[in-house]
């Protein structure tokens, strides 16, 4: 057997080898569970004006079977969270010394609901609002959160310094509650398996030809160089969505049920704009 044709099959063979080793990788990296949250920002809906612009106007907020109350300001804020594992996250799972729970500083809270869920079967829920440690605390339950299971929950308050977090020890996920967005500093060994097949395939190509010539002394029937790299070549094709996976992981796309009212997200993208948060400052 020619020794380019040699060559050709220790590079397919170690490709294909990195390549199982990625998707392994890949898959035993999901098999967890990983309850994410994100927290979207307070937007006002409505401001009182006060007596010295000339005129007043009041905001009167009356909650169901409460009593009417004055306040200057109506401050909305979502926070969702799904299992993005691949490992259901049980009932069983919340600890009760250290409940799932979302916790509001800062602010007067007139209201919080759950505004939305993946599933209804997950029986996901809040409970009503109570003071812990000078905090306004609301205890979150369900069922079961499978793959891609989750809730957004609807907090409305009476002033934009308000404060949201989610709170909460998870059985199963001892480096606690993943924040959306996270930014990574390095990568992980299942992140690895993704970028490995391709530094073996690069370094596979580029020892090719000293091998060669290594082995026959010279450059005769150098066409067959081309043997490895056409056998790298499907290979390689399979490994690309992998690498493009691994660019993206910091990329969170929570499930379209998760998602708050267009008309919040609109308000708050202007309200939250570098433009507003810099006129903001001057008028103050």
């Amino acid at each position: 057997m020619e020794t380019g044709i040699v060559v050709g099959i220790i590079g397919a063979i170690l490709t294909i080898i990195s390549l199982g080793y990625a998707i392994y990788a890949f898959r035993t990296s999901h098999k967890e569970k990983k309850l994410t949250y994100d927290i979207l920002p307070p937007t006002p809906i409505a401001d009182a004006v006060s007596k010295q612009s000339g005129y007043s106007i009041k905001i009167v907020y009356e909650g169901t079977g409460e009593s009417r109350e004055t306040v200057n300001s109506v401050i909305l804020q979502y926070v969702r969270f799904t299992n993005f594992g691949r490992i259901p996250i049980s009932k069983e799972d919340l600890t009760s010394n250290d409940p799932l729970r979302v916790e509001i500083d800062g602010a007067n809270v007139l209201d919080i609901n759950i505004s939305g869920v993946t599933r209804d079967v997950c029986n996901v829920s809040i409970q009503k609002i109570k003071e812990v440690n000078s905090k306004a605390s609301a205890i979150i339950d369900f069922d079961f959160l499978d793959h891609l299971d989750g809730g957004i929950i609807q907090i409305v308050t009476d002033s934009p310094d308000t404060v949201a977090s989610l709170k909460g020890t998870i059985i199963g996920m001892p480096d606690g509650l993943i924040k959306g967005k996270k930014e990574k500093n390095s990568l992980s060994f299942p992140e690895l398996g993704c970028v490995i097949p391709l530094i073996l395939q690069i370094a596979a190509i580029i020892s090719v030809p000293y091998i060669y010539k290594h082995i026959t002394g010279g450059w005769e029937n150098a066409w067959t160089l081309l043997l490895p790299i056409a056998a790298l070549i499907i290979p390689l094709v399979f490994t690309i969505p992998l690498i493009i996976y691994w660019l993206n992981r910091g990329t969170i796309r929570f499930p379209e049920h998760l998602n708050p009212p267009e008309w919040y997200r609109k308000r708050s993208r202007i309200y939250n704009s570098p433009q507003a948060k810099s006129f903001e400052k001057k008028t103050t």
